[in-house]
């Protein structure tokens, strides 16, 4: 088949980069780029951080320079919504009403902020997804001195941060024990915890938030009986893949795109980014991967698949969280049964190496606390058998996390 037309839905990083890597491997046809906000594609992980700080500027964030997006030579539809898909027919449905074919499809929707059932009719409850959501959280800051968030992951204690750099009290709230214990495990979420505590931050963790009272945001009741006043509600639990437009359409949509180690969702349609969901031989299960890293190398090998290539996509995943004066990098996936282990450096201090190892004492994924170039260099043992039966070579205690 004779590819002409390849659409692509989805204007964040894992589209673009689709697009840019279509024109690297020659494709000359024509590209439909549809994305449901009114502004050129930009990059979200600066949102919670500086840009949000200084008030966020499309030019500071954009993912290419508006030569470069023009060079593309892209006919693109901003602030237009994909509502179906219809596989068999190569065709994409928009909010206008417009149907547009495709010889070939690249998902790439992402993912949206989770609302919890308690913020419905509740008015003020802000979330932190879109470069709309960053400016209008910037203004808003301008009026509060007191911000309580809601949801202690990544996002929420990025937001946190922030906010204490401007100046503002800050309570973060989560039903874990410690700030981002599920995605980092125990040890470093305690540590975590500290840092925070450091700088400021009232931890409300251990329990969940039961109703907000009245009909705006401010009074926040929560399970162990705790009530807090907030001039701010900032709600960061987590997101969930943006599929609903593809029910209907023949796609597994359960918990994100289902694909094929080649990134292939059905004949012709390929996906990428936080909404795709595929299987993975080196964890041995099916995974899903809400990180800027991710999107970029998937969306590569899929655009590459999609022109011809046969590449499997099989990463070691990576992401990173900057919060005040420390930078947080894993390399690997975090499960919640893993055996922890300091590799190196010392937990209580600004610099450290964590490991994480299965059951089979198989190191899974490495965390490193300030310690790029050590955590880099431990990144390729991932995957392999540790040197002896639950320990380690420089005598370092076990920890189960």
């Amino acid at each position: 088949m004779t590819l002409r037309r390849v659409v692509v839905v989805g204007a964040g990083v894992a589209g673009v980069t689709a697009i840019r890597t279509l024109r690297d491997e020659g494709f000359e046809g024509e590209i439909v780029l549809v994305g449901d906000e009114p502004v050129i594609p930009y990059a979200r992980p600066p949102l919670s951080k500086r840009a949000l700080g200084s008030g966020p500027r499309i030019e500071e964030v954009a993912l290419l320079a508006p030569e470069d997006f023009a060079a593309l030579d892209i006919d693109f539809r901003a602030g237009t919504r994909a509502i179906a898909l219809d596989v068999g027919a190569r065709e994409i449905t928009t909010a206008l009403g417009e149907v547009v074919g495709f010889d070939a499809l690249v998902i790439a929707t992402g993912a949206r902020a989770r609302t919890p059932p308690w913020t419905r009719g509740v008015a003020d409850c802000r979330v932190l997804r879109s470069f709309e959501h960053a400016q209008q959280l910037h203004a808003a800051f301008a009026d509060t001195d007191d911000v309580l968030i809601i949801g202690a992951g990544f996002l929420g204690t990025e937001i946190a941060a922030t906010a204490r750099s401007l100046g503002k009290h800050v309570t973060l709230v989560d039903v874990q024990a410690f700030p981002m214990q599920q995605q980092l495990g125990a040890m470093v979420s305690q540590r975590l915890a500290a840092l925070h505590h450091e700088h400021g931050v009232q931890l409300a963790c251990g329990t969940a938030v039961e109703r907000i009272a009245g009909d705006r945001a401010g009074v926040v009741h929560c399970a162990s009986g705790s009530r807090f006043d907030a001039g701010m509600v900032i709600v960061a639990a987590g997101a969930e893949p943006a599929v609903e437009w593809m029910r209907g359409s023949g796609v597994d949509v359960a918990d994100g795109v289902a694909c094929d180690v080649h990134c292939r969702a059905a004949p012709n349609v390929f996906v990428a980014g936080d909404v795709a969901r595929w299987p993975s031989a080196l964890f041995g299960r099916t995974v899903r991967i809400e990180h800027q890293m991710n999107a970029v190398e998937q969306a590569a090998v899929a655009a590459r698949n999609l022109v011809g290539r046969a590449e499997r996509y099989d990463p070691v995943p990576f992401f990173w969280s900057d919060q005040y004066d420390v930078k947080i990098q894993v390399h690997g996936l975090i499960e919640s049964s893993s055996v922890t282990r300091v590799l190196h450096g010392d937990l209580e201090a600004d610099r450290f190496v964590i490991g994480y190892f299965d059951a089979q004492d198989t190191l899974r994924a490495v965390l490193g606390w300030n310690a790029t170039r050590e955590v880099r260099r431990l990144r390729a043992g991932i995957g392999a058998h540790a040197m002896g039966p639950m320990g380690t070579d420089d005598g370092s205690r076990v920890t189960s996390s």
